[in-house]
């Protein structure tokens, strides 16, 4: 009885080369994780001023007057700046429906809502993959919007992208 005791013992303690060795493997892991992160050939950002263009639908009433050059917009979901509107366009809100005499579908427009062609610029951050907002919105061609003016706000999609 008393031998596996002693061995039930040994087998809770670590020894001093199990310490080491512990030790080694976590620096080694330290040192290959920031080499990693501060490596040369990690792709570089860009810092540039782009233009894009949200179309905006859907929206009622006296939105129209509410949405002017110099407006800062911002993301409702998750606060991001998203930049300043530089130019808007404002246009009957169209839908498309079924046409019942003729078959086929056919443009409708709406008479009471609005669609808003809003041209923003902001800074961002350009890599090979993505385009980053100095907010921290990442913006694609075709990417659905939700954004928040003084005022206003309304949902769209992203329609181009100018660097």
């Amino acid at each position: 009885m008393s031998s596996e005791k002693k061995r039930s013992k040994i087998f809770r303690f670590l020894n001093l080369f199990d310490i080491i060795l512990i030790l080694l493997i976590i620096i080694g892991a330290a040192v290959l994780f920031f080499s990693r992160s501060q490596s040369p050939d990690a792709p570089t950002a860009e810092v540039n001023t782009i233009t894009y263009t949200i179309e905006i639908t859907g929206l009622f009433g006296d939105t129209a007057e509410l949405i002017a050059p110099g407006d800062s917009l911002v993301d409702r979901v998750k606060k991001y700046d998203m930049g300043t509107v530089v130019d808007v366009e404002f246009y009957p809100t169209v839908r498309q429906s079924e046409n019942r005499e003729s078959g086929g579908m056919i443009d409708a427009e709406l008479s009471t809502q609005n669609s808003a062609l809003l041209t923003v610029s902001s800074t961002c951050t350009q890599t090979a993959t993505a385009i980053t907002l100095t907010g921290g919105y990442v913006i694609r061609v075709g990417t659905a919007v939700s954004v928040r003016g003084p005022g206003y706000h309304g949902t769209g999609f992203i329609l181009s992208i100018e660097r």
